[in-house]
């Protein structure tokens, strides 16, 4: 990811090849850049724990700015201090490096004989936190584990999660691309009530290291965080051109 100027030919490209993918995968529309009203769209990441790094610091800004309004007499520092993120106890070890590096709190979730996450378990986590003063803010679903290729009840985690008014992740880095055959778009169901999913190229469609597939429901979550614009990188399309700077 670049801004624009540098090579107006490669950051249009890499717009249109991710809403390819994304079309491929059937995901919802708010996730394709080209589909009207659309708010979202794709980028690549080196890795997909780049891509949960962003996605986590994205939902704590989200959060923040969420919470400041809801108690305004709580300073950012206080609010920062509640946030709590929650992922599975078969995770990758990205999540949990991505909580040390955005200074938030997080739990791992007991899963099932399967090795999967479900919505009631998320949900008494969260009813748990909430009462001990805590502030949820994401949940990291995983689908496809490094380790044994389980699945996270996606339907069932967004659901909740969406009740409660907290982001969704997806970590689909290793199974992801899977999910372009109608016979496994089944784990995916669920996806039009989450916020962020990453997979790699690099693994499944084989393509050269390092192609980690980001997707975003609302890119303002980003640039609010990440957009800098030093006066070498200004240019006459800012805001008519993909910019991911």
């Amino acid at each position: 990811a670049f801004t624009w100027v540098a090579n107006p030919a490669a950051a249009e490209l890499e717009v249109i090849v991710m809403d390819w993918l994304a079309k491929l995968l059937k995901l919802p529309d708010e996730f394709i850049s080209s589909s009207p009203n659309s708010r979202g769209g794709g980028m690549i990441q080196t890795t997909a724990s780049d891509a949960t790094v962003v996605a986590v610091v994205a939902a704590r800004e989200r959060a923040i700015r969420t919470n400041r309004q809801k108690y305004p007499e709580m300073t950012e520092h206080e609010i920062l201090g509640r946030l709590v993120g929650y992922s599975s106890d078969q995770a990758h070890f990205c999540f949990e490096k991505a909580k040390i590096v955005s200074r938030v709190k997080s739990h791992f979730l007991t899963t099932d004989e399967n090795g999967s996450l479900g919505g009631a378990t998320l949900r008494q986590a969260l009813e748990d936190d909430i009462a001990k003063g805590l502030l949820p803010f994401m949940v990291n679903v995983s689908l496809g584990t490094t380790g044994t290729c389980a699945f996270d009840n996606l339907e069932e985690i967004a659901l909740v999660a969406k009740e409660f008014d907290i982001w969704v992740h997806i970590d689909a880095a290793y199974a992801g691309f899977a999910f372009i055959c109608p016979e496994y778009r089944h784990y995916l169901n669920g996806i039009e009530n989450t916020d962020s999913v990453c997979m790699n190229a690099h693994k499944l469609l084989m393509t050269p290291f390092d192609c980690a597939c980001f997707w975003i429901r609302d890119t303002s979550n980003l640039e609010k965080v990440f957009s800098v614009s030093p006066i070498f990188i200004k240019h006459n399309y800012t805001g008519k051109v993909p910019d991911f700077m």
